[in-house]
């Protein structure tokens, strides 16, 4: 497994790859979501990509992409549903809970509008102490399948970079059409002015002694 720029790649292999969260955290009425970036392809159907919650009970809550196919799966109950895959309106994946033991399964192709995959009550989870789960393998013989791709964990998806052109009616010159890149702000890391470092995130206080 690696991890360059927020984006996790897990090896599609015999002995599963799989990543785990070392911090606990609360998913009573609270959410974790996934951008699926990428999966293997049906191959020889045996290929698993998984992306859930687990617990210190070794219980899971999780989706499953296997063989073309979104299943859902609550390991403490067995509740679990099958449909086809679709890598747009599946793109991002998410799993809610309340403190009751009710548990839903939601996709989006935006991280804005979710849409219902399935829900189930009555589990078992331990919801208080939860951990975001990876995995990525397969249990077959595959040729060489691609790796899974996960990124935008709980975060809104990556802002493309956005052109713009300034018409004007020259075509050469300093007047000519002029091609901007606009980037979203950037933090402001302090500077040197003066030969003084300036920073407004730090306070000072003063004070003057009589001589």
């Amino acid at each position: 497994p690696s991890s360059t720029y927020g984006q996790l790649t897990l090896p599609c292999a015999s002995t599963y790859s799989t990543v785990q969260s070392v911090a606990s955290f609360d998913l009573t009425d609270s959410s974790v979501y996934v951008n699926l970036t990428q999966v293997q392809a049906a191959g020889n159907g045996t290929t698993d990509t998984i992306f859930g919650v687990t617990s210190n009970n070794g219980q899971y809550v999780w989706f499953q992409v296997a063989n073309s196919q979104l299943i859902t799966l609550d390991t403490t109950t067995g509740s679990t549903t099958t449909r086809p895959y679709d890598p747009i309106a599946h793109q991002f994946l998410r799993i809610r809970a309340n403190g009751s033991g009710t548990m839903w399964w939601e996709s989006s192709p935006d991280a804005s509008t979710w849409i219902q995959v399935a829900t189930s009550t009555g589990s078992g989870l331990s919801v208080g102490n939860a951990q975001v789960y990876f995995s990525c393998g397969y249990d077959g013989v595959e040729d060489n399948p691609l790796p899974a791709m996960f990124t935008d964990l709980n975060l809104p998806p990556s802002l493309p970079t956005r052109t713009a052109v300034i018409p004007v009616s020259r075509k050469t010159g300093p007047m000519a059409l002029r091609r901007r890149i606009m980037r979203r702000q950037q933090p402001v890391y302090p500077t040197l002015a003066n030969g003084y470092i300036v920073d407004s995130t730090i306070a000072v206080t003063a004070s003057r002694t009589a001589n």
